[in-house]
């Protein structure tokens, strides 16, 4: 299993990796995302497709995830630059016993240690206890949760790194 920067041609695989998360959240009645949210055509009117990042097992994209310097929307009071966000974490189903979740919040970590960021960052739905538990599980600390988008209570949690 091997992480790499996605490129154009991954788009497809990116938006099939979170429509199988998508559709299968919303089987189990855990929605976390709409098919809208997760279409590239919405994506791409706040990223780019070099924030992406793919997993690739045997040559196929089983996992994605992207990662920013700045997150105006839950992380306001934070300067650009300072820390990495990780956003769109998704592991095909096929791939949730393997170590591919593992690998990215190593990954993700290692890239925030890598460009000397304070921390690294991410947000969850408050209702996501199973989520929010795999999180506490890799390190990261809950700082606060409240309702920063209209309708949502969100936990904000940090890594914080290394001098």
């Amino acid at each position: 299993m091997q992480i790499r920067k996605a490129c154009e041609q991954d788009i497809q695989d990116i938006e099939a990796v979170l429509l199988d998360a998508v559709r299968w959240l919303t089987s189990i009645n855990k929605r976390a995302w709409s098919e809208e949210d997760v279409a590239w055509h919405t994506l791409s009117q706040t990223h780019t497709i070099d924030q992406f990042y793919v997993v690739e097992e045997k040559g196929e994209v089983v996992a994605t995830f992207l990662l920013c310097d700045a997150d105006p929307i839950y992380w306001p009071e934070i300067k650009p630059g300072q820390s990495l966000y990780i956003h769109k974490l998704c592991v095909m189903r096929k791939a949730a016993k393997s170590m591919a979740s593992q690998m990215i919040m190593d990954y993700f970590k290692a890239e925030g240690r890598r460009l000397k960021k304070d921390a690294c960052r991410l947000d969850c739905r408050t209702n996501k206890p199973e989520l929010k538990h795999f999180y506490e599980k890799h390190g990261f600390q809950l700082v606060d949760e409240g309702e920063i988008v209209k309708g949502y209570c969100t936990s904000r949690y940090m890594y914080q790194l290394d001098d």
